[in-house]
């Protein structure tokens, strides 16, 4: 498995890598789309393993399998005020 998920900020895309810092699996790219990202900002992992990303360029928080592969969008509603994303 994976050790830790790095976010690539010029490209748009994360890489999981194991404790060796070996790649395990990469996911995304640059681009408004499904598994598409437009401004990286910030990933978190939960207990069950799955990885949530929030895309604040394309206002929407992504939900990653912890293989990689298996993903779900959810279109996020941005407020008037800076800094202010209601889901």
């Amino acid at each position: 498995g994976w050790g830790l998920v790095v976010m690539d900020y010029d490209d748009q895309h994360l890489v999981a890598v194991d404790t060796a810092l070996r790649p395990q699996w990469r996911f995304g790219r640059r681009g408004s789309g499904p598994g598409e990202f437009q401004q990286l900002g910030g990933v978190s992992c939960d207990a069950s393993g799955q990885l949530w990303v929030l895309d604040r360029g394309n206002a929407k928080l992504v939900q990653l399998g912890a293989d990689g592969r298996t993903f779900r969008e959810a279109r996020l509603s941005v407020g008037s005020r800076r800094g202010e994303v209601l889901a």
